[in-house]
């Protein structure tokens, strides 16, 4: 998932939590990723919580202005996106498409994230550049919509997010378009695999 310059950076960081050493906590690789982004996505919530209290900004910006909340709710990481919410992150961070947590979560089809961030005051409303809102990217997956529905969210007029939109899709998902052997995948094949992949993957 990562380049080997970041795994090593993050594992030598790591090393030097372990002893006591926190003077680079917040230094960045070339992504513009802190260790704290990088454990949002793959360490259990007692290393994001650690580093928070190692002084690891919660709120820090990569090279796409997203938050180590943006990756750890793309990514499904629950307790990750509690331990990061307890501990200040912006719910309603903005990243350089204007995207909000619940816009990638939603795009990835996480029903348990999406509750996580609304009942955290997510905005379920907010447009990115594109002109879409979380709820036009959650209507491309029907558990997610029925979900919803069943919170008592209208979904009836919100159009699935198609057509001129992909190009959210393209920019989003830059990190994930590619199968198993580095084939290109199509917008389609995508949302099927996400589909299938998250629910055996994301927390409960």
């Amino acid at each position: 998932m990562f380049k080997e310059e970041t795994r090593n950076a993050f594992h030598n960081l790591l090393k030097a939590i372990s002893v006591n050493d926190f003077q680079q906590i917040n230094e960045k690789d070339t992504d513009g990723c802190t260790i704290l982004h990088r454990a949002a996505q793959v360490s259990e919530p007692e290393i994001v919580e650690l580093l928070i209290k190692k002084g690891a900004n919660v709120n820090e910006r990569n090279n796409r202005n997203e938050t180590p909340l943006h990756l750890a709710a793309f990514l499904g990481r629950r307790k990750n996106v509690r331990a990061l919410i307890k501990n200040g992150a912006e719910v309603n961070a903005r990243s350089n498409n204007k995207a909000v947590p619940l816009h990638l979560a939603s795009l990835a089809g996480r029903i348990r994230i999406i509750e996580e961030l609304i009942d955290a005051g997510g905005d379920m409303n907010a447009i990115d550049k594109f002109g879409c809102s979380p709820l036009n990217y959650a209507k491309i997956y029907p558990r997610v919509t029925s979900y919803l529905e069943k919170k008592g969210v209208n979904m009836r007029d919100v159009a699935p997010m198609y057509g001129k939109a992909n190009e959210a899709i393209e920019e989003i998902m830059e990190r994930c378009n590619r199968g198993p052997e580095g084939e290109v995948m199509s917008f389609k094949e995508v949302v099927e695999l996400m589909e299938k992949e998250s629910l055996l993957l994301e927390e409960k």
